[in-house]
């Protein structure tokens, strides 16, 4: 069973269960935003301020 285990983990091959994320993997669906992924297109979509954020000014006069 250990060495079924270490073939399978040295070929890449991973069961997928869910709640898991798997090396082969290229999931961009979890709070980091696929920021592990080094996909600087996906870091500027996700992170970088845009023109027109500025109307959500309303946003901080909210009461608690």
């Amino acid at each position: 069973m250990v060495e079924t285990t270490i073939n399978q983990i040295e070929t890449g091959h991973f069961d997928s269960h869910s709640g898991i994320r798997f090396p082969q993997n290229g999931c961009v669906s979890c709070s980091h935003l696929g920021l592990c992924l080094g996909n600087e297109q996906l870091i500027a979509a996700k992170l970088i301020r845009k023109a027109g954020a500025s109307d959500l000014d309303w946003l901080d006069e909210l009461v608690d």
